[in-house]
Order: structure tokens, then sequence, then C-alpha cells
């Protein structure tokens, strides 16, 4: 069955999605993009009011764009948090340096690594989604991530057609790797995706769950329905 993962930020996000029930906690900044990292006392502070032992974690380390041993050594603490997923997003053309980061904070976690690609990578002016794809699960990857880098009005299925996605996500399944969906999607895109039989092993959201918009708080009963809908239709 496909998994929900909700992205965090306030007090009363965590509070309201363990409340749901949620799959997994995902933690992240929003103000500070789409892989905003989260400071790390903030995040500390929210560990120690709240009990998530017996839940599934993951935490945005931001976007890879140049050096990788400077950008480790800018990530390298919050490795230690102990959680099961670490998303690293790619933002640069520099494939083989991404690939280095990768395995290097592979070798400085415990938890699973993955690499979140851009499905708007055109209006990044990166290569080809599948030329990405063929590099990250070359090296120690643990599973791949698709989102929007840039915050507007368009979600990843505005960027990649259902076709393209599905063959994405069976070529990352073959590979024995976690595939995830993410990007603005609300809930007509979720039901659109597993309706059509592309199933990944998470959806991942925060707008449209939240009480206005990606800033503003969770709302339990959006939560409540997307959970539900993910369950009928998986």
């Amino acid at each position: 069955m496909t998994k929900l993962l909700v992205s965090v930020y306030f007090e009363n996000d965590l509070d309201t999605v363990l409340k749901a029930k949620i799959d997994i906690i995902d933690f992240k900044n929003p103000y500070k993009g789409s892989l905003g990292l989260p400071e790390y006392k903030h995040i500390i502070s929210l560990l120690n009011k709240f009990d998530i032992s017996n839940y599934e974690k993951s935490i945005v380390l931001g976007e890879f764009q140049e050096d990788y041993k400077e950008y480790f050594k800018y990530i390298q603490k919050y490795l230690n948090l102990d959680f099961q997923f670490y998303k690293i997003g790619l933002k640069s053309k520099n494939l083989e340096e991404f690939k280095k980061l990768i395995q290097l904070v592979k070798k400085n976690c415990n938890g699973k690594v993955i690499a979140v690609l851009p499905s708007d990578y055109k209006l990044l002016n990166l290569p080809d989604i599948e030329v990405m794809l063929n590099s990250v699960v070359s090296c120690e990857i643990d599973g791949v991530l698709i989102d929007t880098f840039i915050k507007n009005n368009y979600s990843t299925l505005d960027h990649i057609n259902l076709d393209k996605l599905r063959n994405i996500v069976k070529f990352v399944k073959d590979q024995g790797l976690i595939i995830g969906i993410a990007g603005k999607l609300d809930f007509n895109h979720v039901e659109l995706i597993l309706k059509n039989k592309i199933k990944p092993d998470v959806i991942g959201v925060r707008s449209c769950v939240c009480k206005l918009d990606r800033s503003s708080e969770i709302d339990f009963s959006k939560v409540i329905q997307l959970k539900n809908l993910i369950k009928n239709l998986s």
C-alpha cells in the first residue's frame, strides 16, 4: 500500500499528524523553498515535546548545488537524528559530485538516503529526469522522490505526464529502490495517480493539507480525507 508522508514545521503540525496517525512524518521548513532545511534547534525542540518514536521520520536536507564536501559539512549534524529517511535534492548538473555526496551521507547515517529529483527539471535547465535517474541509481541510493523545486501553481503532473511517471516508478522499483511522488499534489492529482495504476511507495504532501497555503498550519480533516483516499485506492 502507498504510504502518506506529510511535511511538518509548526508544533501544531506535528500534533495534528500524530492525531491523524499518518505513515511518515517529514520535517521541512516551508519558508525556505521546496526543500527547506529546518533549523536544527527547532527540530530538537519538537522531538523533546512529542513522542514520535513509533513513527517513520524523514528530513529534508536542502538542495545540493555545488561542492559536495562543503555541503556535507553543512548537513552533517542532522545525520545524528536517527531518522529513517534523509532526503537530498539534486539541483546541479554535476551528477558525479552529487553521487559522492550520497555515498558520504550513506557512510555517516543509519537511515535510508533518498535522492530528490526535480519534476520541473526543464525550468531549472537541468538534464532530463531519466538521465538523472540513471545516474543516481548507480550509486548507493536507497530511493528516489520526484518533487517540484519551484513552488508555484504547477504540480509534478504539469511537468511529467502519467505515462512517463508510470515508467519512472516502474524503473525505480525494478532497481529494488523506494519511489515517492510529491510536488504540489492536490487530492485530484493523488486520485489520478492511483487510479491510473501508478503505485509509488510514498505520496508526499504539504500544501493540499494546509489550512491556507503551504506556509500555514496543517488541517486535521484534510489529512484524514487524504489518508482515506489513498487507503481506498491503493
